[in-house]
């Protein structure tokens, strides 16, 4: 509910499709969606573009991944920010 928080994502190399990582307001949601959908979602689809809202429309963002590198998520809970690294 506060404060900062960062973690990592390291992209299995098995995976197929790109990954879409981010943070949501709600637990519930249909599990045949993704959390950044809906308006209360928030992520950056491994396309490089960030999503909140919708599942075909989003800024570009940074650059495509996919099965390589180490994704960083920075939350700023106090300032309401919230910042992707690739590799940094």
């Amino acid at each position: 509910m506060d404060g900062q928080h960062y973690w990592e994502i390291i992209p299995d190399a098995r995976t197929e499709h790109e990954c879409k990582i981010g943070v949501t307001l709600q637990q519930k949601f249909a599990a045949s969606t993704s959390f950044c959908d809906y308006d209360f979602g928030f992520g950056f689809y491994g396309m490089g573009q960030l999503r909140h809202g919708s599942n075909s429309e989003g800024k570009f963002y940074g650059k495509p991944f996919k099965k390589k590198g180490i994704l960083g998520v920075f939350l700023n809970m106090d300032a309401g920010q919230l910042s992707f690294f690739i590799d940094g």
